[in-house]
């Protein structure tokens, strides 16, 4: 889940910062969407150890007061 929401954040930046210069994310993907689509899926190596510590120990730390709070 998190990564689809990376993808769509850096395509939306994309599609920002190319109407700043005058064109668009259309044209900037050409015909090939298909070639388009496989480098995102090659590019997104998911979350990097430091997310997912990040992530547990923020999971950890709600439980923690979940608890606290009974």
């Amino acid at each position: 889940m998190q990564g689809r929401r990376v993808i769509r954040r850096d395509l939306i930046g994309m599609a920002q910062e190319l109407k700043l210069r005058g064109s668009s994310l259309k044209d900037s993907i050409s015909e090939d969407l298909k070639e388009f689509t496989n480098e995102i899926i090659k590019n997104s190596g998911g979350p990097c150890k430091r997310e997912i510590l990040l992530n547990f120990l923020s999971k950890l730390s709600g439980y923690f007061f979940a608890w606290f709070l009974l």
